[in-house]
């Protein structure tokens, strides 16, 4: 009965080593599975991490080209922008200069008009002053009078004597005359040779006239004594406003004294 007892127990052991051993080989294979299902999920993970990256680098490039592409975009409408303006300032210059020009051409005309409305105004004065001229010597020929070649009659406006060959005591008639008269307003006596003297008289009488507003002087004697004496003349004058004096003697010191009293009066013609 022991060794019935004794064998039974034996095999006991042996069905339990052997269970264990079969659980321990079920383990076993069930860890290799495991590692297996493990590798292959690793695998799979780095494949996903690998796929992943390289879509965010292509999604990376594709960002980077979308910018390159919209940078360039930006800087052809920024160069067509600065193209647009430069045709638009180019075309604003040239509308500039068109107007300018159309201006320079309206002035020139209205200076072209002008000059030949003055121009014809100067034909009507001269033939006026003419005509003042043949009525005076017309009459004084019939009154043998020297007093009236002189000066024709007080209601004179215009007065013309060039070349007349005038002696000093003929521009002192006429500078004394001048002083009082309210109606004479050019006055001409180019040519005569006058000499200082002369334009001392007259321009003792341009100090009280208050008609005269213009005077023509030219080709005579004059120096820079008889327009100095003028110019003190002129400081005092409010009326006259033309003034020729070319062709005479007078040099810087006589012009400069004519030009800084006359500089002083808005709009006078000084003629030297």
């Amino acid at each position: 009965h022991g060794d019935q007892q004794a064998a039974a127990s034996t095999k006991a052991d042996q069905d339990f080593d052997a269970a264990i051993k079969h659980l321990g080989q079920a383990l076993d294979k069930e860890v290799r599975d495991c590692s297996k299902e493990t590798a292959k999920a690793s695998a799979g993970l780095m494949l996903c991490k690998e796929q992943t990256s390289t879509e965010a680098s292509e999604r990376a490039r594709s960002i980077a080209q979308l910018k390159d592409k919209i940078k360039e975009v930006a800087d052809a409408m920024a160069m067509e922008e600065t193209a647009r303006t430069e045709v638009a300032e180019d075309l604003g210059r040239k509308l500039d200069s068109l107007s300018m020009g159309v201006a320079d051409e309206r002035r020139e005309r209205e200076r072209s008009i002008a000059a030949a409305s003055a121009g014809l105004d100067d034909i009507k004065h001269l033939l006026a002053v003419e005509k003042e001229e043949r009525e005076a010597e017309a009459l004084a020929a019939k009154q043998g009078a020297r007093a009236l070649q002189l000066w024709p009659n007080r209601a004179v406006t215009m007065l013309k004597r060039d070349g007349k060959g005038l002696s000093l005591s003929d521009v002192q008639a006429i500078a004394k005359a001048l002083a009082t008269n309210g109606a004479l307003t050019w006055l001409s006596l180019a040519g005569n040779q006058i000499t200082d003297r002369g334009a001392e008289a007259l321009a003792t009488a341009l100090q009280t006239n208050r008609a005269l507003t213009q005077l023509f002087l030219m080709n005579n004697a004059i120096t820079d004594v008889g327009a100095e004496a003028i110019a003190k003349a002129l400081e005092t004058n409010s009326t006259l406003s033309t003034l020729s004096l070319g062709g005479n003697k007078i040099s810087d010191r006589g012009a400069q004294a004519l030009q800084t009293v006359c500089n002083r009066k808005k709009g006078f013609d000084l003629r030297m």
